[in-house]
């Protein structure tokens, strides 16, 4: 992502992280939560090893590092890059929760995953933002709550006291 497209989407101090199996996935996941800091966006390649050591992959790693995610909360989108095609496979991913999904070998992929990055993240920054005023708003809607009940009491106060001035002829 060039250094304009960061500037533009507050991108300047993003960092990465690495794991190249379901263990070391799961490892960098739980110490995010640890931290409690979850990853922004993750990248996810289905196909991982169960170790570092080993070299056959399989597509339920990838399945099972998405579902400990999810279930950790430990990232708040997650964008699956795959050579897999399977339909029934894609659909999965999608209800674990990814927000998007590039197949590897497409024309512009590297163009195309900037791309989905940046949705991504801007969808990430929407929802925080959104997050937060609920928040904010929540904490404050007590004190509007007391401020409109004390304005009412003094309104119905006032008209009490102008009607009865009014009765007595003062």
């Amino acid at each position: 992502i060039s250094e304009q497209e960061k500037a533009l989407h507050g991108l300047e101090t993003f960092r990465c992280s690495k794991a190249r199996s379901l263990s070391t996935a799961k490892a960098s996941l739980d110490q995010a939560i640890q931290r409690g800091k979850p990853y922004d966006i993750m990248l996810l390649d289905m196909g991982l090893p169960i170790n570092d050591d080993d070299k056959r992959e399989d597509k339920q790693n990838g399945l099972e590092v998405l579902l400990h995610a999810m279930s950790k909360r430990a990232t708040r989108a997650t964008i699956v890059i795959s050579v897999y095609r399977d339909y029934a496979l894609i659909i999965e991913a999608f209800r674990g929760g990814v927000v998007d999904y590039l197949l590897k070998g497409g024309d512009n992929e590297l163009e195309m995953l900037q791309k989905r990055v940046l949705a991504a993240w801007d969808q990430v920054v929407e929802r925080e933002t959104n997050r937060i005023l609920a928040e904010r708003l929540n904490t404050l809607i007590p004190y509007a709550e007391q401020g409109l009940t004390y304005r009412l009491i003094r309104m119905c106060c006032q008209d009490e006291c102008n009607d009865g001035y009014s009765r007595n002829g003062k």
